[in-house]
């Protein structure tokens, strides 16, 4: 933590590039003293928040952040779409998500990958989960039963 608070400090505003820390840290005095064996020098930050930080700087974080934060909103949205729905195990489902996401996000604290496929596909997962608790809203705003595939007119594409 210490080498990436320096390497901060010397480009807060775009950092270095992305993975760049592993190099940096190798060309530390930090990475002379706790080398173990052959092992190569460089080794990933503490954690995901950090690794962004020297990779893409502030704002870099900043938008790294923000994407973080409109997929949780997405999750409480959809929930909040789903709950007056009266169907409850969308709206559990959606929680799970959602709560599974924040686990994700504390794991990141631990852990050093910014591509992680569970970050990328809960990412993803929150936006499906909008658009179908909106879906779930539009359908029964127009009477229609989400369940009910007889509700729509012979030769829709939904019948087929």
């Amino acid at each position: 933590m210490v080498v990436a608070l320096r390497a901060f400090a010397q480009r807060p505003l775009l950092g270095y590039g992305p993975g760049a820390f592993p190099k940096i840290y190798a060309q530390t005095e930090y990475a002379e003293r706790f080398q173990i064996g052959d092992h190569p020098k460089e080794r990933y930050a503490h954690n995901t928040y950090l690794e962004v930080l020297i990779g893409s700087g502030g704002v870099g974080l900043a938008l790294f952040l923000a994407v973080l934060v409109v997929a949780f909103r997405n999750f409480s949205e959809a929930k909040r779409r789903a709950l007056p729905q009266g169907d409850p195990n969308l709206a559990i489902l959606i929680d799970t998500y959602r709560l599974s996401f924040a686990i994700l996000l504390i794991y990141l604290l631990i852990f050093s990958d910014p591509y992680h496929k569970y970050l990328l596909v809960s990412l993803g997962i929150s936006q499906v989960a909008l658009r179908v608790a909106a879906s779930a809203e539009r359908a029964q705003r127009q009477g229609l039963e989400t369940t009910d595939l007889h509700s729509f007119p012979r030769g829709s594409r939904l019948c087929r």
